[in-house]
C-alpha cells in the first residue's frame, strides 16, 4: 500500500559536520576580518575625534607661537 504522505517521500540531506574539517573557517579568513575589524576601529576612533574636536578641555593654556627677533 503506497502512502500519500510528503514526510514519507522525503529524503533528508546531509548534514556538515560542526566539528570536522569541512566546516574549520580558513586562516585567511580570520586575517582578513581582523584586518577589517582594525581598520574598521581605526575609522570609528578619527571619526569620534572628528565629532568632538574643539569639546574636550585641554590641559593648559593654548600654545602660542613665539617670535624671536634679535637684541642688539
Amino acid at each position: 500500500m503506497r502512502s500519500d504522505g510528503w514526510m514519507d517521500e522525503t529524503v533528508p540531506t546531509p548534514r556538515v559536520e560542526t566539528g570536522g574539517e569541512g566546516a574549520a573557517v580558513p586562516t585567511f579568513t580570520w586575517i582578513l576580518g581582523g584586518v577589517a575589524l582594525l581598520l574598521m576601529l581605526a575609522l570609528c576612533g578619527l571619526w569620534s575625534l572628528y565629532l568632538l574636536r574643539g569639546q574636550m578641555p585641554t590641559g593648559g593654556p593654548t600654545p602660542t607661537p613665539i617670535i624671536w627677533t634679535p637684541t642688539t
